[in-house]
């Protein structure tokens, strides 16, 4: 009885003013005998409420279990790689879908639990009245303005043969209710986070049961409820069929990269950067135009660029208390001459201009690990050159298809299978040589850069413990 006052007193605040229903209906014109005894009316009054409230009280538990409210601003602030992550959508995309997010407001608003593990969701408003959301190793989205946001919004996974939906992740407006419904015309609740201003929006995962991921009771729609059941807005879900094979492109068919613009529509504005290195030459404008432009290439440097090519400039920055390059890169048929230009709000000016070759590096790498030409713009940029190409080469030696079966094996076998390999048992090894170490459990594998830098990859159990060869290259 205690829940029935309090969900009462919630919606009906405490008053000590005495009722008068004669006088109501008086005023109404409805004529009625008053009763010799009171206390029959009373009783009346009290059993009405109480089926009122027997009424009421379900719809607020419902309510209650399905709308968790956070408040943006007393929640905990995401970490600063999260924030950084935020901070790097929609980076370098042409204006009209710049995202702009607020990185520095993020926060962390609840957690998730599907797969078995916990996920946490983090958010974070946009400068133009939008927000992002990103879900712990599964979801991220944004809606870039305010004029994007809907009643209901979602993105979904399905089974295998592509007929029923397994899992469905979206945003919410301000609904007191998210109902998924099936084919069997069954129902369920979606629990969701309601976030306060600047979200001002709700976000759900939801994991269906097996029992309707077939055909026959398988997700037709979700929607989104006010508090008397009106309906807010739905997505409806669609099913096709599986592609037939013959209709599938061919296995391999080949790709044709696309032809890059050979001259600029408007010249490199100034302050203009000026490098050449590895038989080209870079302009590269303060208007965000850069203009490669080949000279004497040696056909070593030809035999990597192929068909295919990838140019691009870059900036080292340092966001949240995190190393990183930021660039805009393009890739297009080869070309002694080609023209990019980057948007959005890069940093600049660029510490270095690179091509990269379509080939795929592999260990050990036929240009040493570097990119097929390197440009750099700034003594930070030649740095960096040196310091990923010894970054580079030591997670390409951990990702090898060979290393993937030794860095599971420990003591005298480990040491005998890297006898194999043009490597030294040392923690301090030559520049251009790896090295490595054995402990307990595995190894600390180890590149030192031209520039004295250290990189590492340490194992243990056949699992990557630490590593800090990010932003350089990545390991798995």
């Amino acid at each position: 009885m205690t829940d029935v006052r309090e969900a009462l007193d919630a919606l009906v605040p405490e008053s000590h003013e005495v009722a008068d229903w004669e006088d109501v209906l008086r005023r109404a014109g409805v004529q009625r005998a008053r009763p010799a005894d009171p206390r029959p009316a009373r009783r009346g009054f009290v059993v009405t409420l109480v089926v009122a409230a027997a009424i009421l009280v379900p719809a607020l538990v419902a309510a209650v279990l399905t709308r968790t409210n956070v408040i943006f601003s007393s929640s905990k602030p995401a970490p600063n790689v999260v924030k950084k992550q935020f901070l790097d959508l929609g980076l370098g995309a042409p204006a009209r879908f710049t995202i702009e997010p607020l990185a520095a407001k993020a926060r962390e608003v609840g957690t998730f639990r599907f797969g078995g593990h916990e996920h946490k969701l983090w958010v974070a408003p946009t400068l133009r009245g939008g927000y992002c959301w990103m879900v712990e190793r599964a979801e991220l989205g944004c809606l870039a303005t305010k004029a994007e946001r809907r009643p209901i919004s979602a993105s979904y996974m399905t089974t295998e043969s592509g007929e029923a939906v397994t899992r469905i992740d979206g945003s919410v407006g301000d609904a007191a209710r998210v109902e998924v419904r099936y084919a069997d015309g069954s129902k369920a609740d979606v629990p969701f986070v309601y976030v306060s201003s600047p979200i001002a929006s709700g976000f759900f995962v939801f994991e269906v049961p097996p029992a309707h991921q077939t055909k026959a009771t398988r997700v037709t729609e979700i929607v989104a409820l006010d508090r008397s059941g009106r309906e807010l807005g739905r997505q409806m879900f669609r099913y096709f069929r599986p592609q037939h094979p013959r209709l599938r492109p061919p296995h391999g068919a080949r790709f044709v990269p696309p032809t890059l613009r050979t001259t600029p529509k408007l010249p490199p504005s100034e302050p203009a950067q000026h490098g050449a290195a590895d038989g080209y030459s870079v302009v590269a404008g303060a208007n965000g135009i850069v203009v490669f432009q080949a000279h004497t290439l040696s056909p070593f440097v030809e035999g990597l660029l192929g068909q295919s090519a990838g140019y691009g400039c870059f900036k080292l920055v340092r966001e949240f208390g995190i190393f990183d390059k930021k660039g805009a890169y393009f890739s297009g048929r080869f070309a002694r001459s080609a023209v990019i230009r980057s948007f959005g709000p890069l940093p600049r000016p660029w510490d270095g201009c690179e091509i990269q070759g379509g080939y795929g590096h592999l260990w050990p790498d036929r240009n040493d690990s570097h990119s097929a030409v390197e440009i750099p713009l700034t003594k930070k940029g030649r740095r960096f050159f040196a310091d990923r190409a010894a970054a580079r080469d030591l997670s390409l030696f951990f990702r090898s298809r060979a290393m993937h079966r030794i860095r599971k094996e420990t003591g005298t076998r480990l040491v005998d299978d890297l006898s194999r390999y043009p490597i030294v048992r040392s923690t301090s090894p030559p520049v251009g040589k790896i090295g490595y170490t054995v402990a307990a459990g595995g190894a600390t594998f180890v590149e030192r850069s031209p520039t004295g830098r250290r990189f590492f990859v340490e194992v243990r159990r056949g699992k990557i413990r630490r590593s800090n060869v990010r932003p350089y290259a990545l390991v798995f």
